[in-house]
């Protein structure tokens, strides 16, 4: 037994010394069950299945990083583009919003369309980079802007009045789409790996309008008010009488035309009302002003500067002046005023039915006292930028009589500086001038090209009418009224 015993030790030793590794027997802890069997110290484990599968699980996530990046950028670019072109049609069409709804329409459409937006498919499936295409039905809308509130009220034509509603708009709305819907969604790179092949971009743009057309045909301060189904305003160039439509009415108060027509823009005061009646139309703009309208009045001088009557002929003192020193003209006298001169009078008496009186400009007249024109003519010889002004401290009144001006409306300036006086033009004479009345009431059954106001208003105009106008705005007329 026992050399049985070396003998199977003695074996179990020479194996033990022939083999590279010591082998021994460990008996299972109590619960554990067989042993497990260790891998040789030095060999890995095969693992080329993992390797396959994270490469692969790695690439879907590098594609998704990428197409992330790409795409997202994409769509970045595509709303800054889209936005570039609806912030030009917006801008575009407010400043046409004076002109009109036509003019605003297509001013916007032109700017999207000159602003190119990220490419998209044409019909052939080419890639194209085009401008943004608006459609004005959908897309652009006028309205109100109100800058304090910074609100925005669209605006949209009865249809059932003369006047387009929409022209009261100082803000255009313009909404920029590239949508599925229009078969022109931003097409995307990457995305379609897994799946997604476009994205559809809408963005908006609101732009409002400063100031605007300043040359009215009337100004009424403080309101404009018309009583008359036929009143209609416009303007002409002389010396063609053919009907423009760039005459205006403007206020800083309320402006109520009843049933008359303006030929022009019609500007209400800041934040105040414009109404009309059912037969009443208005060609222009109609916004309320955004800033109040100011004048500095003529201011009549005290005491009367030095003179150059004496350069007038025939003599003041055959019979030219009255009692007063006011100057009278009857019968068919002439009298001729030279160019440079300053000239005063205590007031003007024109009733010769072939009196005539001509005045050469430039030249300054200072009447301290009421100017009364009832006969004959008086001529206004100027060119260029000379003037012959009238300074009157006290009422006008032309009731016959012709002023003959051979330059524009602006060689003649007649400017009434005497407060809560009365400016009549009655008959049917023609006045080609710039009329200024700083707090008066006008009354016209004329046919005028002149300029007329209240209230320190100033405004050029030409007038075929039979009207009366109260302090500050209120004008009656039963027939056209044409500035």
């Amino acid at each position: 037994m026992l050399g049985a015993t070396s003998s199977a030790a003695a074996v179990r030793a020479a194996t033990a010394s022939h083999s590279p590794f010591a082998i021994r027997e460990v008996s299972p802890r109590p619960g554990q069950g067989r042993a497990r069997r260790r891998a040789p110290r030095g060999v890995a484990p095969s693992r080329r299945g993992l390797s396959i599968i994270y490469v692969a699980l790695f690439l879907v996530v590098l594609i998704g990083i990428v197409s992330l990046g790409v795409d997202v950028g994409r769509v970045r670019l595509a709303r800054a583009e889209v936005q570039n072109a609806a912030d030009a049609a917006a801008h575009s069409g407010a400043r046409s919003l004076p002109v009109g709804q036509t003019a605003v329409e297509d001013a916007a459409v032109q700017a999207a369309a000159d602003n190119a937006v990220i490419d998209q498919d044409d019909s052939t499936g080419h890639r194209i980079n085009q401008g943004l295409e608006i459609f004005p039905e959908d897309d652009v809308e006028v309205g109100i802007w109100d800058p304090n509130a910074r609100t925005f009220t669209a605006l949209d034509d009865n249809g059932g009045t003369r006047t387009d509603e929409r022209r009261a708009a100082n803000a255009v709305h313009v909404i920029g789409r590239r949508i599925q819907a229009r078969n022109n969604p931003i097409p995307l790179i990457f995305a379609p790996v897994v799946g997604v092949f476009h994205t559809d971009v809408t963005q908006q743009a609101i732009a409002y309008v400063h100031g605007g057309p300043d040359r009215f045909g009337f100004v009424g301060l403080d309101f404009v008010d018309s009583n008359g189904n036929t009143a209609n305003i416009d303007s002409v160039l002389l010396p063609s009488l053919a009907r423009r439509e760039n005459g205006g009415v403007a206020s800083n108060g309320d402006i109520d035309l009843r049933n008359g027509d303006v030929y022009g823009d019609v500007r209400p005061g800041v934040g105040k009302d414009l109404t009309q009646g059912p037969n009443s139309l208005i060609t222009g703009w109609t916004a309320d002003l955004d800033q109040p309208l100011s004048y500095t009045p003529d201011a009549f001088p005290n005491p009367l500067p030095p003179n150059n009557n004496g350069n007038i002929t025939p003599s003041l003192s055959s019979g030219l002046l009255d009692k007063n020193g006011g100057f009278s003209l009857s019968g068919n006298t002439k009298v001729r005023f030279p160019a440079n001169g300053v000239y005063t009078f205590k007031g003007w008496n024109q009733n010769g039915n072939r009196s005539d009186v001509t005045i050469t400009a430039p030249a300054t007249i200072y009447i301290d006292g009421n100017f009364d024109f009832s006969a004959g003519t008086m001529t206004i010889v100027a060119s260029g930028d000379d003037q012959v002004r009238l300074f009157v401290n006290g009422d006008i009144t032309q009731h016959g009589g012709t002023f003959l001006n051979q330059g524009l409306p602006k060689n003649l300036s007649i400017s009434d500086t005497k407060p809560d006086t009365n400016v009549t033009v009655a008959g049917t004479p023609t006045i080609k001038a710039h009329v200024y009345a700083r707090s008066a009431t006008p009354s016209s059954t004329a046919r005028q090209t002149s300029t007329a106001g209240s209230s320190g208003s100033r405004s050029s105009s030409r007038a075929r009418a039979t009207c009366t106008t109260t302090r500050r705005g209120m004008i009656r007329t039963p027939s056209a009224l044409r500035w």
